[in-house]
């Protein structure tokens, strides 16, 4: 029983290890500066990056370079405008370089309807 309690134990660490080591700093361009806004890494509501621009135009391009900065050589596949918990949210799915399908959340309530 303490064998196996042990086990538990190492499997939660490196879990918890893998975990911290594999998320990403979010980096927002904003007025051609960037600046990192935390561990965000993009791949879900809950860790979207956050945009802090004030325009679409601004905000779409602090998008894309958030994109080649984080996953350089990835190419677009898709981009959806997606309402969750009354929040817009844009969700680029890209290719990776590796050929890996990610989609990437972007928080846009901060520029979402503005010109």
């Amino acid at each position: 029983m303490i064998n196996l309690i042990s086990r538990l134990l190492v499997m939660a660490m490196i879990f918890v290890t893998v975990a911290c080591n594999s998320s990403h700093h979010a980096t927002v361009a904003e007025n051609n500066q960037t600046q990192t806004i935390g561990i965000q890494n993009g791949l879900s509501f809950q860790s979207a990056i956050i945009i802090t621009e004030t325009s679409e135009s601004m905000g779409i391009k602090a998008e894309y370079q958030w994109v080649r900065e984080n996953y350089p050589g990835s190419k677009q596949k898709l981009q959806s405008l997606i309402f969750h918990d009354k929040k817009p949210f844009d969700v680029l799915t890209i290719i990776t370089s590796a050929e890996k399908e990610l989609k990437i959340y972007f928080d846009i309530s901060g520029f979402y309807g503005k010109f």
